[in-house]
């Protein structure tokens, strides 16, 4: 039985011929922080040297570049590669060389050298040397990686340019191995320190193969090529590009794996599907397909042989008790096959004493024999034979599910009791969760319906409607990680007829599906009234909410209450307003709020940034707490905001989560929600900030953690118009639609706070802007977009930048950042730009941290140099150069001194040391988002036997500006990553003065109308603005089908009447999609009417040199209407954008054509109304009459 292996590479856009890249300089995947030894090709890259030799071999004379070890792994060269040393080792051993043969690479098992408790913040970064050594030995020593039989199959991590922003590894090839080279040694290396803990071995392994002479290689180069030149587009390789599932990422997480032939299987059936598909599409002309698809049946076909029918049996052996059940299974019962028998009879036989084990396997047998006798039933002993030896599944994983304790089960997500998986395993695919990851469905169904080419026995037939329902399951539940809570049946239909991993290809049609419905209730509902079908979890949790929101029985106010005047709620909220400024409306609308969720049960603050919300809730929350003595529970998602709420309310805060977990509503090691067993406590008044972020079934959770019976009061906080959720449902815009199923303009339990003060202050274009962003009608946005973007206006706030390529915008970030600087020091000086942002920042020794000061916004991580990631880096390069640059140790984990770094997760530490108290040992809680900064860098030191990784010293202000955290290299690498730049989505719920916002428009598919929204409000001061791309791609941007919440399947929270609205107070009876509430009920109007109409029309300018988007364009007759709504014409800004689309108007002749309704004495319907059937009749005289533009050029 032979085992496979798994190779990462990091990216070259040549497809690793043995060349340099064709545009080093524009490859920036390599050195990602996701490539395969990123950090190490990012510091020794030379890519002016590199664009010498671009696309040609290079002179070792000259330069051997970082990535040699991977570039020969699909060419027939014999190249030159030279060894890095750690930089420990840098002045310790002399250059090592060594030669790359045809189709070679280098690795290395990164899991058996580093240390296995990575989350432990005292543990060190890699295991001492001799077992290191002994488990390498162990791993490339493995008698079952068998040269021509073993398969190398070739990867990549997310630094990739084609899936960068999904997350998913990428099969990039497979072939046979040939050899694996022998241990490397460092060249002149002393004596001390080739017998210290560090030793003389080089970890890296050459693993040759034959991938130039016969493999299945998919074309990612050539297809690269084509995306570059324009005659192919990223979303035309969508479900086409061989990307791995990510409950198969365990053969992939670090940089090489072993495997059985099951799991290569499925890998091999990745590829074979990606090349059956590329063989259907139009740009696989030049690609020999037939080839690779030979290749890869050949080998699919020799590891159906090599793993049997019976795989699992090893393991469950080894589950009953015996020491080397897999060795037993492999030497005694598979090869009995061979001879037409069945592996499982015999050891049934043996299991059930009928016949004797053999002699050398009596004492192992004993305890497995015990074992086996003690189980509950000859039907659960059959079972566990018939069906579980039939896939691979490890001892571990067996423990967990025959574990007899339904608490140790659950905590993985298995809620079915043993007897049902054994009696359906698909189960395993539904509820399991191990690490993180879903037991992958292609390796059960791969033993319970093997394709039926292989001549093995099925335990199920293709259309078993258990098989459909875990087909359908998995397809519900990455539908759910979407954002959707329930799906049509005519999407699952398709999505199900497209598995690219199931054995047995489906013609599932809605006859099939119906007939499921009754097999598959335990686990997925049909939804009759909306035809779609939903996970059970998540149709629970929607009526859950449902029903907590029908309690209320429509009657939401508080009876018993001490009333309070808005002079009252004036007087608590405190406000001090920029000299000159009138802040009366902005304070009655916070008063107003502030009496809303006083006297509500239940109630929302809503509010964009800078309007007051938090200023708003401190003033209840103090009311409430102090002068009514109540209880006052607060609550949000993330640890960063939890943080903000209680610096700015002054009271105790926690995570959602904090509050399950301390409650026992969430499971310890998985944070899986549990559904029943928790403690529910008794809360008065809740208050949940952020509410945007929260997702459905956290707040399905929440309310099974309390006795919202006994709840007084349950206040939202938030802005609706952010980033939804990274879960299922849009939950806070979906309990607005409830709290206001009529979509009136007022409603007694939602405070709007639509004021900013900054705007009033400042005239403010960012927030200008951000409003296009919100629930600006289209026409409005056409005005607003091309307003802010006139180079003739003066920039107050807002500051555009046009870039090209990578390059260009790393040049025009550094030339702004020292503009900003300049602003702020007149003495500032270019070639010392660290001494001024340092300053700025509050860096370094006796300073006061302002971490916030600054910030780099940007939608990705990783697009094509523009993410993150690569800006980080630059930035770092140009700020901490001189720490980078020095001889010996300059960097921690890619860290250097005084760098901005960030938290990627929630951590408590307990090994904070105080330098003001000289305390140690404490506490340190650290949430997701926060920002810090290096202070100093330990090298690896060697005493005695014991090995003391490199560490950095880190602080963040937020904790204290004395107290210090040393954490070891390989732990900062997993929870650190440089704060400089950061994603719009990480940035939700933090503000910062001055922000460079980078939007690659024409990657249109990846931005949407709130993420846009999201990051222009998280500026305090000014943004700086970086677009690529036309300003009419803007404005597109802006369409209601640009919209994350928008684009959300989910059903309303309110009354009985439940339909597949999408955006219950922006879409029309009709489906339409549009911008306000207001334009909501005259489309639905002009339906009901029958009065046909364009929505968001476009009309040119006569002399096409302008255009705007019409709210409705009526036919009458052979004349074209034009219905604009005006709906804020009491804000000055709106006031002003009107009259700008007025004149224009005017200066096309179009004003007689031109109908414009208002809402200065409300929305009167019945004007609405009138207006529609004299447009239905044909009089348009009339109708112009009633909304004469011309009315509100006079009056203005």
């Amino acid at each position: 039985m032979a085992r496979h292996l798994t190779i990462r590479l990091p990216w070259h856009d040549r497809g690793w011929d043995g060349r340099i890249c064709d545009d080093p300089k524009g490859n920036v995947y390599c050195t990602g922080a996701q490539s395969c030894s990123g950090e190490m090709l990012r510091k020794y890259k030379d890519a002016s040297i590199e664009s010498q030799f671009a696309g040609k071999e290079y002179d070792p004379k000259v330069y051997i570049p970082p990535c040699s070890q991977w570039i020969n792994t699909f060419a027939d060269k014999t190249l030159q590669h030279r060894h890095i040393p750690p930089d420990f080792l840098v002045r310790e051993t002399a250059v090592t060389m060594d030669i790359v043969e045809p189709s070679t690479t280098g690795t290395w098992p990164y899991l058996e050298v580093a240390n296995k408790e990575m989350n432990d913040e005292d543990a060190k970064s890699w295991l001492p040397y001799d077992d290191r050594l002994e488990n390498i030995e162990g791993f490339f020593g493995d008698k079952e990686l068998i040269s021509g039989e073993s398969i190398v199959f070739f990867y990549m991590k997310f630094d990739n340019p084609f899936n960068e922003e999904n997350q998913k590894f990428l099969l990039v090839g497979a072939t046979k191995l040939k050899e694996i080279g022998d241990p490397i040694e460092w060249e002149g290396l002393s004596d001390r320190m080739a017998n210290s803990e560090v030793g003389n071995q080089v970890w890296v392994r050459w693993i040759k193969h034959y991938a130039t002479q016969s493999a299945a290689i998919f074309p990612l180069a050539g297809l690269y090529r084509l995306i570059k030149s324009g005659k192919l587009k990223k979303s035309d390789l969508e479900n086409i590009l061989p990307e791995v599932p990510s409950s198969l990422n365990d053969g992939f997480r670090f940089v090489t794996r072993k495997f059985e032939a099951s799991t290569a299987i499925v890998f091999l059936d990745i590829l074979k599907n990606s090349f059956l598909k590329l063989k259907d599409s139009p740009f696989a002309a030049d690609i020999n397909v037939d080839a690779n698809l030979n290749w890869l049946n050949s080998a699919i076909s020799e590891c159906w042989e090599d793993r049997g029918s019976y795989p699992g049996l090893g393991s469950i052996l080894e589950w009953l008790g015996h020491p080397q059940g897999t060795n037993f299974y492999r030497d005694v019962l598979k090869p009995l096959e061979e001879n037409g028998k069945r592996p499982i009879d015999e050891l049934k036989a043996i299991l059930n004493e009928i016949v004797p084990a053999p002699s050398d396997q009596k004492r192992k047998f004993k305890t497995a024999i015990e074992k086996w006798k003690a189980l509950p039933s000859d039907d659960f002993r059959n079972s566990l034979l018939n069906s579980f030896s039939r896939f691979m599944l490890s001892k571990d994983q067996l423990n967990i599910i025959l574990d007899q304790n339904p608490s140790k089960r659950e905590q993985h997500g298995l809620i079915s009791k043993a007897e049902v998986v054994l009696e359906n395993p698909y189960v395993l695919t539904e509820e399991m969760l191990l690490d993180g990851d879903t037991i992958p469905f292609a390796l059960i169904d791969q033993g319970l319906c093997p394709a039926p080419n292989v001549g093995y026995e099925a335990l199920f037939e293709p259309e078993d409607s258990d098989r459909l329902r875990a087909i359908a399951f998995g397809i519900l539940r990455e539908e759910a990680s979407k954002g959707h809570t329930w799906t049509p049946e005519s999407i699952l239909i398709e999505r199900m007829n497209n598995l690219s991993t199931s054995n047995h290809p489906l013609a599932i049609d809605a006859f099939r599906l119906k007939s499921c419905r009754e097999p598959w209730r335990k686990k997925i509902s049909y939804l009759s009234n909306v035809d779609g079908y939903a996970l059970n979890d998540l149709e629970q949790d929607e009526q859950l909410i449902a029903k907590f929101l029908s309690s209320f029985e429509g009657q939401f106010k508080l009876s018993k209450v001490t009333e309070r005047t808005e002079k009252y709620w004036s007087s608590k909220l405190n406000f001090q307003p920029p000299s000159g400024v009138d802040v009366s409306e902005v304070i009655a609308d916070q008063a107003n709020a502030c009496s809303k969720a006083y006297h509500s049960k239940i109630s929302a603050i809503c509010g964009g940034a800078g309007t007051g919300k938090t200023s708003t809730l401190r003033a209840l929350i103090d009311t409430i707490a102090d002068s009514d003595s109540e209880e006052v529970v607060q609550l949000a998602f993330t640890g960063r905001a939890v943080q903000i709420l209680r610096r700015k309310t002054g009271r105790e805060a926690m995570t959602v989560h904090r509050f399950l977990m301390d409650n026992e509503w969430l499971w310890p090691k998985t944070y899986l929600p549990k559904r029943s067993g928790g403690s529910v406590q008794e809360v008065t008044n809740l208050v949940i900030d952020e509410a945007s972020m929260l997702d459905l079934q956290l707040f399905a959770s929440l309310l099974r953690s309390i006795n919202w019976k006994r709840l007084k009061r349950i206040i939202f906080v938030g802005d609706p118009y952010q980033l939804p959720p990274i879960g299922p449902g849009r939950l806070f815009v979906d309990i607005l639609s409830a709290l206001n199923p009529t979509s009136e303009i007022e409603c007694e339990q939602i405070g709007f706070l639509s004021r900013n003060v900054r705007q009033l202050s400042e005239n403010s274009q960012c927030i200008e802007l951000a409003s296009a962003f919100r629930d600006a009608p289209l026409g409005d946005i056409s005005d607003i977009v091309s307003d802010v973007f006139n180079p003739k206006r003066e920039e107050i706030d807002l500051r555009v930048v046009f870039f090209d390529e990578p390059n260009d915008l790393l040049e025009k970030l550094t030339s702004e950042l020292k503009k900003e600087l300049k602003n702020h020091y007149d003495d500032f000086d270019e070639d010392r730009i660290y001494y001024a942002f340092n300053d700025w920042m509050g860096i370094g020794p006796g300073q006061s941290s302002n971490l916030e000061r600054f910030q780099i916004l940007s939608p990705f991580r990783k697009l094509e140099g523009l993410g993150t990631d690569d800006t980080n880096i630059h930035i770092q390069s140009i700020l901490r150069g001189g720490f980078l640059n020095k001889r010996g140790l300059n960097n921690v984990s890619g860290f250097t001194i005084q760098d901005k770094i960030m938290i990627n997760k929630n951590m408590t530490f307990y090994s904070g040391y105080n330098h003001e108290t000289k305390e140690g040992k404490v506490r340190v809680d650290l949430a997701n988002g926060q920002f810090g900064q290096v202070i100093k860098l330990y090298s690896r030191e060697v005493r005695g036997d014991k090995v003391f990784p490199k560490r950095a010293m880190v602080k963040f202000p937020e904790v204290g500006e004395n107290v210090t955290l040393n954490v070891a290299a390989k732990m900062a690498s997993e929870i650190f990553e440089l704060g400089y730049a950061t994603t719009i989505h990480k940035a939700q719920g933090s503000e910062f003065e001055v922000v460079f916002m980078v939007l690659p428009l024409d990657a249109s598919w990846l931005v949407s109308r709130e993420l846009i929204y999201t990051a222009l409000t998280r500026s305090t001061s000014r943004i700086v603005l970086f677009l690529r791309g036309d300003i009419e791609l803007m404005k597109k941007s802006l369409s209601p089908s640009n919209s994350d919440i928008g684009s959300r399947r989910t059903r309303p929270l309110h009354g009985d009447d439940w339909h597949p609205n999408l955006y219950t107070q922006h879409i029309t009876a009709k489906g339409l999609q549009v911008i306000s509430k207001s334009e909501c009920i005259i489309a639905n109007l002009m339906d009901s009417h029958g009065l046909e109409y364009e929505y968001n029309f476009e009309l040119k300018s006569r002399d096409g040199k302008s255009k705007r988007w019409v709210d409705f364009m009526v036919r009458v007759g052979d004349k074209q209407v034009f219905w604009e709504h005006a709906g804020m014409l009491s804000q000055k800004a709106y006031l002003r954008k009107h009259k700008f689309k007025l004149d224009w108007y005017e200066k096309q002749g179009l004003l007689k054509q031109l109908l414009v309704s208002d809402e200065v004495n409300g929305f009167d319907s019945e004007r609405m109304k009138k207006v529609i059937i004299l447009l239905k009749k044909g009089d348009l005289e009339a109708a112009w009459k009633i909304f004469d533009p011309t009315l509100g050029k006079k009056s203005e």
